[in-house]
């Protein structure tokens, strides 16, 4: 639904009153004609780079009926999700990361990757969001710059399944993005040190 930069993407048409079996359909991409025939339903290509802008153009004929067209903007945006286990502990200079504890409290954060054509970076303060958390909608941390998220992870839940969508104001940029977060159970590791007298 969403497609991402230099990603594999199906595009298939459909219609209630007109039989597209026996049109002749042609589709163009940034004005070049690349397919065409008969019950040409669908085309596949590959999307571009973060920011660029692919237009297809659909055109449908029928014998004796005016022609149909249709115009689709495809500019990718690339977003990352980033999560810290805020209320978690790990010693001083410890290498890894704070996991996720059992009813342990999460943050995650939202970071779009998008240059518009003038090669102006957006920033993240640019996109509305719309959180998801375990399939259902989180209406108040959703909105217009919200790119952050702060949930407990419930002990019943053997996982949590967060997902969010940005979007711009104008809706011509738009991302998708999903993780999976498992709980992991604390544990106590001893280790031995040398100490001596006077140090």
């Amino acid at each position: 639904e969403i497609p991402g930069p230099l990603q594999d993407t199906v595009i298939t048409l459909s219609s209630l009153s007109t039989n597209l079996d026996f049109a002749t359909i042609s589709w163009s991409v940034n004005g070049s004609t690349v397919h065409s025939g008969i019950g040409k339903k669908s085309y596949s290509f590959k999307t571009g780079t973060v920011g660029s802008i692919t237009t297809i153009e659909i055109a449908v004929t029928i014998d004796g009926v005016p022609p149909i067209t249709k115009r689709i903007i495809i500019q990718p945006l690339e977003m990352d999700l980033l999560w810290e286990a805020i209320d978690s502990y790990v010693p001083p200079f410890y290498k890894g990361k704070a996991l996720l504890a059992s009813e342990g409290l999460v943050k995650v954060v939202a970071i779009p990757n998008m240059r518009a054509a003038d090669g102006v970076r957006r920033k993240p303060s640019d996109f509305g969001y719309v959180w998801t958390h375990n399939y259902n909608t989180v209406s108040e941390s959703s909105g217009y710059g919200k790119n952050s998220f702060i949930f407990r992870n419930n002990y019943l839940n053997d996982g949590e399944h967060i997902s969010v969508t940005a979007s711009s104001m104008k809706g011509n940029y738009r991302a998708s993005k999903n993780i999976q977060l498992n709980p992991i159970s604390p544990k106590i590791i001893l280790y031995e040190t040398t100490w001596q007298k006077g140090t």
